[in-house]
């Protein structure tokens, strides 16, 4: 997933974290072992190479966030495997009263509507929606006419940045709830 190497300038380390679909395939790398230190697509390592589950929901979103930010080192950026889970781990952090952007950055995938909406707004992965639907009707078309399809099909997604993400100004520190 294109997502999961995405680190913003002065960052240290990032977690990412998702739902098991989410990630299944694109973070494996990074669970080999819970106490290596991984490599990002960017070269750069993060000290949280297990990347927590959760399912898909605003309030599972702040659970998630919470854990993490209760570790003795907290990242100083977090990626999520979709953008509701980021609403939540936005929430969460808002209400430990930890700065987003200026202490941690939050980011997510599939820029929802209520994404530029949230303070700050939330920097994302654009995903085509409308487009994926049409190619999965198409595929699924082809198949029950016993028609040849194509096994992948590579579309155009984007980065949105938005107030969510910027270098650190200082590392957020581990809270207890």
């Amino acid at each position: 997933m294109a997502g999961h190497g995405l680190l913003v300038p002065g960052t240290r380390d990032h977690q990412p974290f998702g739902t098991r679909t989410t990630f299944a395939a694109a973070v494996r790398p990074l669970s080999r072992s819970s106490k290596a230190r991984a490599p990002s697509e960017s070269g750069r390592t993060s000290a949280h190479a297990s990347v927590p589950e959760s399912p898909y929901s605003i309030a599972d979103g702040r659970r998630a966030m919470g854990r993490i930010l209760s570790a003795p080192q907290p990242p100083t950026a977090v990626i999520c495997g979709n953008d509701v889970l980021a609403f939540g781990a936005l929430f969460e952090a808002q209400g430990r009263g930890i700065d987003v952007p200026g202490s941690l950055s939050v980011t997510g995938f599939d820029d929802l509507e209520l994404a530029s909406q949230l303070d700050p707004p939330l920097t994302t992965m654009r995903v085509p929606t409308a487009e994926m639907g049409h190619r999965a009707a198409e595929y699924l078309l082809a198949r029950l006419d016993n028609q040849p399809t194509q096994d992948r099909v590579a579309l155009e997604v984007g980065l949105t940045v938005r107030g969510s993400t910027a270098p650190p100004r200082r590392r957020p520190r581990s809270v207890r709830a």
